[in-house]
């Protein structure tokens, strides 16, 4: 519950101060905040039409890690779900999943009153309270090409999530050769999921765009 309170804060600020920014700098940029759970479980949280690009955009903002200048993003490989027995494919290889477009999100949260950095809770989140969210906007298949060439095709990358599940508490099987990747078990979260850790700089790298949002619209592009 106060995951979605803070997500929806999250989306009425990005609303407000980047997409309808990006809509106001060229009418040809269209958007649609998706809001109907169904399409939300395909991985569409906003559709872009601009010119002839069809862009379907899964926000993903690391909630849970604000204020600590986060050097990795997690990718969800698995999760157990209500109504599943066994772990389902995480957001990443979803097949069901109509997502083309990533926005990554590293998130700044203040004191509206103080001006002063705050981690505020997720339940009590409003869009007020963000204060720098960098945003980077990602192709889905280019992480999942990325990963390929590093070696971590989705079959190995199953098989490992699995292999984590079955021993969570090994380290050695967090950790690869590259040390640019790693593992990471969420085992306090309702969901327990298996999660694939990308480091921020290469996602950058790899980035369409990279966006640093504040309350006074987009700060700058890259």
């Amino acid at each position: 519950m106060s995951d979605s309170i803070a997500e929806r804060a999250l989306g009425d600020f990005l609303d407000e101060h980047f997409y309808e920014v990006l809509h106001r700098q060229d009418a040809a940029f269209e958007y649609e905040r998706v809001r109907d759970r169904s399409r939300q479980l395909r991985g569409m949280d906003v559709i872009v039409d601009y010119h002839d690009n069809h862009i379907v955009i899964d926000e993903k903002a690391a909630l849970h890690w604000i204020n600590q200048d986060l050097r990795t993003f997690s990718f969800e490989l698995s999760s157990l779900q209500s109504g599943h027995r066994d772990p389902v494919p995480g957001w990443l290889y979803n097949s069901n999943a109509e997502t083309n477009r990533y926005l990554l999100m590293w998130i700044k949260t203040w004191d509206v009153r103080t001006k002063q950095l705050k981690k505020i809770p997720l339940g009590e989140m409003t869009p007020g309270n963000f204060k720098e969210v960098e945003c980077v906007l990602v192709e889905r298949s280019k992480v999942q090409r990325y990963l390929n060439r590093c070696g971590w095709n989705e079959a190995l990358l199953m098989e490992r999530a699995e292999e984590i599940r079955r021993n969570p508490n090994s380290k050695q099987l967090l950790g690869t050769p590259n040390s640019l990747i790693r593992f990471a078990f969420s085992g306090k979260l309702r969901e327990r999921p298996v999660n694939v850790l990308i480091e921020r700089d290469v996602l950058k790298a790899m980035a369409l765009h990279v966006y640093t949002v504040t309350g006074a619209g987009i700060e700058s592009v890259s």
